[in-house]
């Protein structure tokens, strides 16, 4: 490096040790009065939070334990909805993804399209307990996520949590309180507090409950740290396309009687009625016959 080239300006030399010479090389760095070269706490705050996260970012409230969280804001809407497929991947395949018809109510989806046939044989076959399982296994379920601070675990960051359809009408009816309004307010939002119970033989429960007093949602200097280290949705979940959906379809249908077992009579919170669609494939094969029907009639 040319130091001449510096002008007026001075010139401090460090000397580095490449590692696998015995050469040492003058390293040239223009300085300004003081030198520029403090740290930038901010930024390793969320390389260290992204650090703990890890692969970890959803946040999975256990049964009968207290949890008080605090939804993140969002410009648009902080309960994102999305369209999801459960129990058709294996061990070393994800066991949830996206619907393809996630944007597109007409695009093609295998796994929809699975659940519908056996619904047609359930129903052709004298309403098939087995086939109507099966078809309700694999059928799409509505599933919602928010961008969370876990109350005590502010130290790993913001966390994903995904609910369900009856955990998210209980939201919009928080949020369409006077008494409420905006949870999600940075600094005059309510933190939430969720308890998850599961009676025997039912579907989990989440019970949901605003603390009385606003609150910040973090320290003050520390909110745009946190929503520029928060995971975001889209990115943590799996979107697959027609031909790994129908491969992993095939895996599922053959599987052995032994996996076929696991876990069966367990009820999961995905797998609740109250989040498939208003409108079930079976509802939809009902509709396409009497309209066939009534067309037939001259209706």
């Amino acid at each position: 490096m040319n130091v001449g080239a510096l002008g007026s300006q001075t010139a401090t030399h460090f000397s580095v040790t490449i590692i696998g010479t015995t050469k040492c090389h003058k390293l040239c760095v223009k300085s300004q009065g003081e030198s520029n070269m403090s740290l930038d706490l901010e930024l390793m705050k969320k390389k260290l939070r992204a650090a703990k996260a890890g692969s970890n970012v959803w946040f999975r409230p256990k049964n009968d334990e207290d949890y008080t969280v605090r939804i993140l804001p969002d410009p648009t809407d902080p309960f994102k909805k999305y369209k999801m497929h459960y129990n058709i991947g294996g061990e070393k395949w994800p066991k949830a993804f996206v619907c393809l018809k996630q944007d597109d109510d007409d695009a093609f989806c295998p796994a929809c399209e699975l659940a519908h046939r056996f619904y047609t044989e359930a129903k052709e076959a004298g309403d098939d307990k087995e086939m109507k399982k099966i078809a309700s296994n694999v059928a799409m379920k509505k599933r919602f996520y928010s961008q969370v601070i876990v109350r005590e675990m502010e130290a790993d960051g913001p966390k994903l949590w995904g609910y369900s359809n009856a955990v998210y009408k209980a939201l919009l009816e928080l949020v369409t309180n006077p008494e409420y309004a905006d949870v999600s307010e940075p600094h005059k939002g309510t933190d939430l507090m969720i308890k998850k119970t599961q009676a025997e033989g039912e579907y989990p429960k989440t019970a949901i409950l605003p603390k009385r007093k606003e609150s910040e949602m973090i320290e003050k200097g520390e909110c745009e740290v946190f929503m520029e280290t928060a995971p975001t949705i889209a990115e943590n979940l799996l979107f697959v396309t027609a031909d790994e959906m129908e491969e992993k379809i095939k895996g599922y249908l053959n599987k052995d009687t032994e996996a076929e077992g696991e876990g069966e009579g367990e009820k999961k919170e995905e797998d609740n009625p109250e989040d498939k669609p208003e409108d079930k494939p079976e509802d939809k094969l009902g509709k396409a016959e009497k309209k066939a029907s009534n067309k037939k009639a001259g209706k």
